[in-house]
């Protein structure tokens, strides 16, 4: 293996295990505010400070893990294939992807695009508006933790990383 792939193959099992951590943490943020959810403008209104702290960091970790997943591992996968990720628009890794069967998921990727850039950069002082994004935000945790799964069992099928990118101890499933 020529230092180039050796490279690739290291940010991608480093963007795996970042990917990993941000999901457990999604997880954990999904799993605590399970029993409040779905929200709707009265309960935005009517919520208090930990909720809010709790939905923040909800929120965070779900505009982290779909920034990981399309910045690091979707690049690293890519370029551990040889693909010159360089020349290619975020659409066009994530439909090469699919041509690869490593993401199932492709036509719901512009979906989460679309919701991690308002989660990022959209503020509504309306509360159904807040409420609609929490609630997305809610959601979408189950279709990027699948999404990882998918990448992680492509990488692990084309032996892209080594088992420490893919501790069986870990929560993550394909």
């Amino acid at each position: 293996m020529n230092r180039e792939a050796s490279r690739d193959r290291e940010y991608l099992k480093q963007a795996l295990l970042a990917a990993k951590a941000t999901a457990r943490r999604a997880e954990a943020s999904q799993a605590g505010l399970q029993s409040r959810m779905p929200v709707d403008a009265a309960d935005v209104e009517a919520a208090d400070s930990t909720f809010e702290l709790e939905v923040d960091a909800m929120i965070k970790r779900v505009e982290q893990l779909q920034d990981i997943l399309e910045r690091q591992v979707v690049r690293s996968l890519l370029a551990c294939e040889g693909e010159a990720v360089r020349e290619l628009s975020v659409r066009d890794r994530i439909n090469r992807l699919e041509t690869l069967t490593a993401v199932p998921l492709a036509e719901r990727w512009q979906a989460l695009r679309e919701l991690r850039n308002e989660l990022a950069h959209d503020y509504p002082l309306q509360f159904e508006r807040q409420a609609n994004r929490i609630n997305g935000a809610f959601r979408a945790i189950g279709t990027l933790v699948e999404i990882l799964g998918a990448l992680m069992a492509y990488a692990a099928r084309r032996g892209l990383a080594d088992d420490e990118a893919f501790d069986k101890t870990e929560r993550i499933a394909p």
